[in-house]
């Protein structure tokens, strides 16, 4: 098989053929329907502004994810009225895509020629337990090898937004190209796989370049595993913001990137993710709940300051260290547990938490600095996990606290004076 390569669409086509995505949930799986349909005319789908699929030509069909070694359970897929199913998994036998960034792309082959044709209607059937997960699908011409069109799907959810590489301005570095700015209508969008001269987008904003800060009307973003980092103050006070879903391709997330935004009140964070920066989610007032995945291992400080909505966080067990100020003034955490992998707590950590009834303390733990609960003034209830107690807490940990806190270690327990920093131990 030749090398595929990233061919870019012109923006004016005269006749176009547009692909049709339909998502279908059932009980025992997920039927993806794609329909290849003749249409004149301006129009646009997936990472292109338009899709230009030549009736007299056959195309191949590529899918899988962009994270590589990402594994997908059975797929099934016929052509209606024509092909049989076939079943296909990436632990099987099957045809790579040969660019190594995208390794766990791969073909399937329909028919005897194992090819599809404009007009032919794939039906796509997903495990159950693909549910959830992302799938990049890409239509590729089997005369030279070029990617057509190219989508990410998010199996079993509802259809999504259709990128449109128009609506954003580009800069581009060793054939990578980064968004640099926003020049769309706003509403839902999706970052697209490739800009318009076909480049792959690996990141969203960077140094110098914020391209959704102040901008209104965006509502929601939802960005595809192809996209390796989001930027300093990328979508910084983007007003409207109300979701976010952050691609498994992601491994950093760039200081205050969504702080301001005061109407987010959803954030997936993608698996791979490792780095997630000062100021992050500062002051995202309208934020009710956040899951940080096991993946990221370093929490900068101040990530979620003022995030005065948030009633539950989940902190993976990788990070090492809560930063100083992390969750100051969330007046809406009722509770926290800290994952055995943390070793410190900065200063201020949960300053005027003023609703924290109890905190759970990961054996870990040895560093707890000055006024980290500071104010917590309904917080009865410190559990510490450890055997051993830390070793170093910090000035006013506990001032302002509720009268009748108590803390609790676990038998056998060494090191936890009682009074413990002026904790009564129980």
């Amino acid at each position: 098989m030749r090398k595929l390569t990233r061919r870019g669409v012109s923006p004016v086509i005269a006749t176009v053929m547009m692909v049709v995505i339909t998502l279908v949930l059932s009980a025992t799986v997920v039927v993806l329907v794609m329909s290849f349909n003749s249409s004149g005319g301006s129009t646009h789908y997936g990472s292109f502004a338009m899709v230009d699929l030549d009736p007299n030509r056959q195309y191949h069909l590529y899918f899988g994810s962009f994270q590589p070694r990402t594994h997908f359970s059975d797929v099934k897929v016929s052509i209606a009225g024509q092909i049989a199913e076939k079943t296909l998994s990436s632990y099987s036998q099957a045809t790579p895509y040969s660019n190594s960034q995208v390794a766990s792309m791969y073909r399937i082959d329909l028919g005897d020629d194992g090819l599809i044709n404009v007009g032919d209607s794939l039906i796509i059937k997903f495990d159950a337990s693909m549910s959830g997960r992302v799938v990049d699908v890409l239509i590729v011409s089997s005369a030279n090898g070029d990617v057509i069109a190219g989508i990410s799907l998010i199996v079993g959810a509802a259809p999504g937004p259709t990128p449109n590489p128009a609506d954003y301005q580009y800069s581009v570095t060793d054939g990578k190209a980064t968004i640099i700015g926003y020049i769309g209508p706003g509403g839902s969008i999706a970052i697209p796989l490739f800009d318009l001269a076909g480049h792959p987008v690996v990141a969203v904003g960077k140094a110098g370049f914020t391209p959704f800060r102040n901008v209104q009307g965006v509502t929601s973003v939802t960005m595809p595993d192809s996209v390796t980092s989001i930027g300093s103050s990328a979508f910084y006070n983007c007003i409207s913001l109300t979701s976010v879903t952050i691609g498994n391709g992601v491994t950093t997330i760039g200081s205050s990137a969504f702080q301001s935004c005061a109407a987010l009140t959803s954030v997936t964070i993608g698996n791979r993710v490792t780095t997630i920066a000062d100021y992050a989610f500062e002051s995202c007032a309208a934020l009710t709940s956040v899951t940080i995945p096991n993946s990221v291992t370093s929490l900068g400080k101040m990530v979620f300051y003022y995030c005065t909505g948030l009633t539950s966080v989940t902190i993976g067990n990788s990070v090492t260290s809560i930063g100083s100020a992390e969750f100051l003034n969330c007046e809406s955490l009722v509770s926290v547990t800290i994952p055995n992998s943390v070793i410190s707590i900065g200063a201020d950590a949960f300053h005027s938490c003023a609703k924290m009834v109890s905190v759970t303390l990961g054996s870990g733990v040895t560093i707890i600095e000055g006024n980290a609960f500071i104010y917590c003034t309904r917080l009865t209830s410190i559990t510490f996990l450890g055997l051993a107690a830390p070793t170093s807490v910090g000035a006013n940990w506990i001032t302002g606290t509720n009268g009748g806190i108590r803390g609790h270690a676990p038998i056998g327990g060494v090191g936890y004076a009682n009074p413990f920093y002026g904790l009564t131990m129980v």
